[in-house]
């Protein structure tokens, strides 16, 4: 989910650019006084404003008031915000780490302030020309649009700026790889079914060919047909072919439950592939 981002001027001309480094964004009419004391909604806002400049009239009051609105209520600790400083043409960009505070003082005239981490610039020619002009209005406060804010944020990472048929791309070889993982899962679960099956019949078929011959009496013989024909022999307790015979019995039991334990474990790979198709970290071990 992309952050939220705001642009916030840095007054007229950017001059107050230098106090917004230390720390700090904010906005003016500090006639307004102090908006903390009480949860104002947004008319109460105009309404206040109204009073407390009774001169300005119609769509300017309204526009200032909402911004008021906005800096006050909308904006949020963890949005993301950016400033402009005309003088080295960069973008300043930054979280938002505090609510709203009314501190007279801090930024010159600008008494509506929040605290903001920044963390780095962007140079103003390293955006896109539709994102330039885009940031171009004049508004003292606005929500940066998302393929922007996605634009200033790979900038700020230094991830390579997509354009949108690259994007479109990524996505359709993203499906691809999942599709591919899922059918791949389904091809291992199978596969380690048959894994498993040969695996319990033969470590059933070895077990029941061991219990026959420790079951041999004494002398007893037993035909070459019913167990291990390739011996060409009838084998007895007393016969040296038998030892061997039980030490192969359980050579392949054994193989048997390692056939099935292998068999298992494909199934639970293919499992894992088919339930999370899209988890990269996953995919680097499985």
């Amino acid at each position: 989910m992309t952050e939220t981002m705001w642009m916030v001027r840095a007054g007229p001309a950017g001059h107050l650019f230098d106090e917004f480094v230390r720390g700090f964004i904010g906005i003016g009419w500090g006639e307004v006084d102090d908006l903390a004391v009480a949860p104002y909604t947004e008319d109460e806002i105009k309404e206040l404003y109204s009073v407390k400049y009774p001169e300005e009239r119609g769509e300017k009051a309204a526009h200032n008031a909402s911004i008021i609105h906005q800096f006050r209520s909308v904006q949020k600790i963890g949005d993301k915000v950016i400033t402009y400083n005309p003088v080295t043409r960069e973008y300043l960009i930054g979280t938002i780490e505090s609510g709203y505070i009314f501190r007279p003082g801090e930024i010159t005239d600008h008494p509506h302030i929040r605290e903001v981490k920044w963390e780095g610039t962007i140079n103003r020619n390293a955006l896109s020309a539709a994102s330039r002009e885009a940031l171009r209005s004049v508004s003292i406060l606005f929500r940066v649009d998302e393929e922007i804010s996605k634009e200033l944020l790979a900038l700020l990472s230094g991830e390579p700026i997509l354009t949108p048929v690259e994007i479109a791309q990524r996505q359709m070889a993203e499906k691809e790889i999942q599709h591919r993982r899922i059918s791949q899962g389904w091809m291992a679960i199978g596969f380690g079914i048959f894994v498993l099956a040969l695996g319990v019949v033969l470590y059933v078929e070895m077990s029941g060919q061991i219990q026959g011959l420790e079951e041999l009496k004494e002398n007893e013989e037993l035909g070459s047909i019913t167990v291990f024909f390739w011996l060409g022999k009838e084998i007895s307790k007393n016969s040296p072919e038998y030892n061997d015979t039980i030490d192969m019995l359980t050579w392949l039991k054994a193989v048997g439950i390692g056939t099935a334990i292998v068999g298992t474990i494909m199934i639970i790979l293919g499992a894992i592939r088919i339930a999370f198709p899209k988890a990269k970290k996953i995919r680097k071990f499985i």
